[in-house]
C-alpha cells in the first residue's frame, strides 16, 4: 500500500471515529429527553450500507418491576410508544451527519441484559464505505444455518445475505419469509403477536447454535431482531462474545 493511500485509509478511519462518536452522543441525549433516562453506553458502527447504534444498560426503574412480575410484552408496547418520537429525531440526524436519509430504522430490545439494538438501513454505500461489503470467515456456513433455523420457525428465505458491521456484530437480511399464514395474521392486525413468538423462538435457536459459533470462531453473547412487514424481510443482529 502506498503512503498516499494509507495517509488516506487513516483519516477515514479518523473521521468514522468521529462521527460515530457524535451519532453515539446524540442518540444517549434523544433517549435521556424521552425515556428519561439513557444507556450505560452506545456503541455506533458505520458499514457499508447500515448503521448500528448498540444501547448498553439501558432499563428504566419501572420497567425493572414489571420485568420482575413477567409483563415484558407491557414494556415493550410502552417503549414501542416512546420510539415513535425518538426514530424521527435519530434519523434526521443520521441524515444531517452522514449526508443520505435511512431508508428505515429498526429496532429491538434485549431484557435479559438489558441492552437495545438500532439499525439504520440505508438505499446506498455510506459514503465513507467501500462499495462491496467484505467477506468474513464462516460466511456462506454462517447463512445457510440461519436458513435452516428460518425453515424450522416458518419458511426458508427467498435471499439471505450478511455483513460483519465490526469483529463482534453480524447483521443477516433475510427476504421472502412470510408464509401465507403470517400474511394472514398481519393483514387481521395481529402481526404483534406473530412478531413475538417468532423472536422469541428465533432468538432461541440462534444464540443456542453451535454450527453459527463454531463458523464464526466466537459464541453468541445475545441477538436481536426486527421485521420489515412491507418488504417481507427480516433483519437479525447478532453479537459474539470476543474470541478466547
Amino acid at each position: 500500500m502506498s503512503k498516499a493511500k494509507a495517509s488516506q485509509l487513516l483519516m477515514d478511519q479518523l473521521q468514522s471515529q468521529q462521527l460515530c462518536q457524535l451519532i453515539a452522543s446524540f442518540t444517549g441525549k434523544v433517549f435521556r429527553e424521552h425515556f428519561g433516562k439513557g444507556p450505560e453506553s452506545v456503541v455506533v458502527s458505520i458499514s457499508h450500507k447500515f448503521t448500528t447504534i448498540y444501547l448498553r444498560n439501558f432499563l428504566i426503574n419501572s420497567e425493572r418491576v414489571l420485568l420482575e412480575q413477567n409483563h415484558e410484552p407491557i414494556i415493550r408496547q410502552i417503549r414501542d410508544q416512546i420510539m415513535q418520537r425518538v426514530i424521527p429525531e435519530i434519523t434526521s440526524y443520521l441524515k444531517l451527519v452522514l449526508g443520505i436519509e435511512p431508508e428505515k430504522l429498526h429496532y429491538d430490545w434485549e431484557f435479559g441484559s438489558k441492552n437495545g439494538m438500532l439499525v439504520a438501513i440505508f438505499p446506498e454505500v455510506i459514503g465513507l464505505n467501500e462499495p462491496q461489503p467484505k467477506e468474513y470467515p464462516g460466511k456462506s456456513e454462517t447463512e445457510r444455518e440461519m436458513v435452516r433455523i428460518s425453515g424450522r420457525v416458518q419458511k426458508e428465505p427467498l435471499e439471505i445475505s450478511s455483513y460483519e458491521i465490526n469483529p463482534r456484530t453480524l447483521l443477516v437480511l433475510r427476504r421472502g419469509v412470510l408464509g401465507e399464514l403470517e400474511k394472514e395474521l398481519i393483514r387481521l392486525e395481529r402481526g404483534e403477536i406473530l412478531r413475538d413468538v417468532k423472536r422469541r423462538l428465533e432468538k432461541g435457536y440462534i444464540t443456542g447454535s453451535s454450527q453459527i459459533s463454531s463458523s464464526l470462531g466466537r459464541t453468541i453473547a445475545e441477538c436481536f431482531m426486527d421485521w420489515d412487514e412491507e418488504l417481507d424481510q427480516s433483519i437479525t443482529v447478532i453479537i459474539t462474545n470476543p474470541p478466547r
